[in-house]
């Protein structure tokens, strides 16, 4: 399990390789986001570094993709730095409290 930062100007986090870019909304601007990533299934870890936060509970921030080739996470949405490379699989992505994102591998059937 990766935790990272990331920082924005348009209020997202971004997730980008040759051929697509997701953008994340944070829901809060131009502030730093966390991001949890899970490529496992180990609940009681993801339980431990998202303590009592809360999902935002919003459909639109609970999202699934797919990746077919290695995608990467910036660490500023604007900017070029990669600091997280994504496998291809299928992912679920929710956004909690806080500007938490918590980003899970689901499988690679794409």
């Amino acid at each position: 399990m990766k935790v990272l930062e990331t920082n924005s100007d348009i209020g997202s986090i971004r997730i980008y390789n040759d051929t697509m870019v997701i953008y994340l909304d944070n829901r809060i601007g131009d502030l730093p986001s966390k991001v949890v990533i899970c490529e496992s299934e180990n609940k009681e870890e993801q339980k431990l570094i998202l303590g009592e936060l809360k999902d935002v509970n919003n459909e639109l921030e609970n999202r699934y993709f797919a990746i077919k080739t290695i995608a990467y996470l910036r660490d500023y949405d604007c900017g070029e730095n990669p600091i997280y490379a994504f496998k291809p699989g299928r992912y679920h992505s929710v956004l909690y409290e806080n500007a938490t994102f918590l980003i899970e591998w689901i499988d690679n059937d794409i």
